[in-house]
């Protein structure tokens, strides 16, 4: 079967794509990361604060740059098809976005503030991210193989 798209097209640029929302290749990745998730969380859970702490760190950072490559690939395609800089729809502030923020105070921060940001990421954090994998929105405008539909699944499961 012959593409009509390539891995970093644009959603603009990708003709006669309906939706893979719950196609069964999203189906099998709900699977497969919900049983991530089960078995992460067995395999962690005697590990040491330190530990946790550089996969925090390693994790903040990865994110980090997750995000920001999403910014520059998506303000490349909206300048070159002459839609300018979208800075209210791709700058990180959104409620989604909290992750970020909470994993810089989560793994770099002190005292309460690093309590509330670990409990923000152990509770809500593992909630929305398990509706995002279920509802993984970026399928409804992306095809499964392609970058944005990656960074969202990325994102969401992460």
């Amino acid at each position: 079967m012959l593409l009509n798209y390539h891995f970093f097209d644009y959603k603009y640029n990708i003709e006669g794509f309906t939706s893979d929302f719950f196609s069964t290749t999203h189906i099998v990745y709900i699977v497969i990361a919900f049983l991530s998730v089960i078995a992460i969380g067995i395999l962690c859970r005697k590990a040491d604060h330190k530990k946790i702490t550089y996969f925090l760190r390693g994790l903040a950072v990865f994110v980090t740059i997750l995000e920001a490559s999403k910014i520059i690939w998506e303000s490349y395609y909206d300048i070159t098809t002459g839609r300018g800089f979208n800075a209210g729809g791709i700058l990180p502030f959104y409620s989604c976005s909290l992750l970020i923020y909470c994993l810089w105070i989560g793994a770099w921060g002190k005292g309460k503030a690093r309590e509330v940001a670990l409990t923000w990421l152990a509770t809500i954090g593992l909630c929305c991210g398990a509706i995002g994998t279920v509802y993984l929105n970026g399928l409804n405008w992306y095809p499964f193989w392609t970058y944005g539909a990656w960074d969202s699944i990325l994102f969401t499961t992460i």
